[in-house]
C-alpha cells in the first residue's frame, strides 16, 4: 500500500474510533442526533399561514423566499378620502409589515399615522359634511371576513358582528348614515344594509339580494336614489335587479325575466312601496326608495 492509501485508511481509523467514542457517551435508549445537512434540509421551507387551506400545492424553499423577498419589500398608497376638518388627505400605506391610515395636510407634506394595528387597514372614509367620525375596514389573518370600526384616537370601535363578511360603502350626503354590505344572513348573499356608525344598534336591512357582488356606490343629495351594482367575474353575466330596500321591508321575487337583463323584483306585499331602476350597460343599477337618509 502506498502513502496516499495508508494516509485515507488512518483517516477512516480515526472517524471510526471518534464515532464510537461519542456513541459510548449518549445516553442510553437515545436515537442518534440527525445529520446537521438533513436537519437544515428539513426546515429549510416557508411554514404555512394558518388561515389558508392549501392541497396539491409544493413546499416554497426558504431560500427562494429569501432572494425574493427584496422584491417585495416595497411601499405604495392608495387614496381613501378626506377629512373635511383639517383638509387632509387619507392614504392607506405600507410601513413595516401592514398598510395602516396616515393623513397628509398638503402636497409633499409628511405623513402622520393615524392607525397602528398588527392587521392591515383595508381602506376606510369620514363622514359626509360633519367629518366627525371615521370607518374603517379591517380583517383577521388574510380571513377577506373584513368587519367595520370607527377608529378615533388611534383606537378601533367594532361596529358590525365580528363574524360575517362587510364591505364598507358609500355615506349618505348629510353624513349621517354609511352604507355596507354583509353576509350575516345567510353567509353567502352581499345583503345591503344602513347603519348610523356613531350608534352601531340603528343597523337595519333595507335590501335582500342575491349573490356576492352587490355595493352601493353613491347616494343622490335627498337621499331617494343610490347608485347600486353588481360584480361579477365572468364576462358578460352582470344582472340588474330592482326592489324596495326600506326598513321593515327587503325581500323581493322575480317578476319576469328577460334575456341578459337578469330579473326584475319586486317588493313583497307587506312593504307596500315600489322603487324604480334604471339599467345602464356597464353593471350598475339606478334604485329609487323611500329616504334613507334618516332613520324612520
Amino acid at each position: 500500500m502506498g502513502s496516499t492509501g495508508m494516509r485515507v485508511a488512518g483517516s477512516f481509523g480515526m472517524l471510526v474510533l471518534l464515532t464510537g467514542a461519542a456513541w459510548a457517551q449518549a445516553p442510553q435508549g437515545s436515537a442518534p442526533a440527525p445529520a446537521p445537512a438533513a436537519a437544515s434540509a428539513a426546515a429549510a421551507v416557508v411554514p404555512r399561514p394558518a388561515a389558508l387551506v392549501s392541497d396539491g400545492v409544493p413546499e416554497v424553499p426558504q431560500a427562494l423566499a429569501t432572494a425574493t423577498r427584496p422584491y417585495m419589500e416595497f411601499r405604495t398608497a392608495g387614496f381613501s378620502g378626506w377629512d373635511r376638518n383639517d383638509r387632509s388627505m387619507l392614504i392607506a400605506t405600507r410601513f413595516g409589515d401592514t398598510a395602516q391610515l396616515h393623513k397628509v395636510r398638503a402636497p409633499g407634506a409628511d405623513r402622520r399615522q393615524i392607525s397602528f394595528e398588527a392587521e392591515p387597514i383595508a381602506g376606510g372614509s369620514y363622514a359626509r359634511r360633519t367629518g366627525d367620525v371615521l370607518v374603517v375596514a379591517m380583517d383577521v389573518g388574510g380571513s377577506e371576513f373584513d368587519q367595520l370600526y370607527t377608529l378615533k384616537d388611534g383606537r378601533l370601535t367594532l361596529l358590525t358582528d365580528g363574524q360575517s363578511r362587510n364591505n364598507l360603502n358609500a355615506w349618505t350626503q348629510d353624513g349621517r348614515q354609511v352604507a355596507f354590505t354583509s353576509n350575516k344572513r345567510n353567509g353567502t348573499d352581499s345583503d345591503i344594509y344602513m347603519m348610523d356608525p356613531r350608534d352601531p344598534s340603528t343597523t337595519r336591512l333595507v335590501a335582500e339580494v342575491s349573490g356576492g357582488g352587490w355595493g352601493v356606490a353613491d347616494f343622490s343629495p335627498d337621499g331617494r336614489t343610490a347608485i347600486v351594482g353588481e360584480y361579477k367575474s365572468l364576462p358578460g353575466r352582470a344582472s340588474m335587479r330592482s326592489m324596495s330596500p326600506v326598513a321593515g321591508c327587503g325581500r323581493s321575487h322575480p317578476t319576469r325575466r328577460s334575456p341578459g337583463a337578469g330579473r326584475a323584483m319586486r317588493p313583497t306585499a307587506r312593504c307596500g312601496r315600489s322603487a324604480t331602476r334604471d339599467r345602464t350597460s356597464s353593471g350598475w343599477a339606478r334604485w329609487t326608495w323611500p329616504p334613507v337618509a334618516s332613520p324612520p
